[in-house]
């Protein structure tokens, strides 16, 4: 059974939403579902715990670092430089 989806957006956002979709030779409503579905793959393909352990796993890494002043002086400093060939 399939059921009716209806959402109300800008005239401006509309237009946008047609122009994608006439790009990828398909109706809006076409557009708009396969875009909804994509969203939907997307957000399934890691849990919010998957995301969370990868997270602390992450952060039990010791990288060296420095203050982002420092990092951003040092990152400026490089631009200048050239390397021997």
């Amino acid at each position: 059974m399939t059921k009716r989806l209806q959402i109300q957006v800008e005239e401006t956002e509309l237009r946008e939403f047609e122009r994608v979709a006439r790009t990828r030779q398909m109706s809006v409503t076409r557009w708009a579902l396969e875009t909804l579905r994509e969203a939907r793959n997307l957000g399934a393909q890691k849990t919010v715990g998957e995301k969370v352990e990868a997270v602390r796993r992450a952060a039990r890494h010791k990288f060296p670092t420095a203050d982002l002043p420092q990092m951003l002086e040092e990152i400026e400093r490089g631009y200048g430089e050239t390397t021997a060939s």
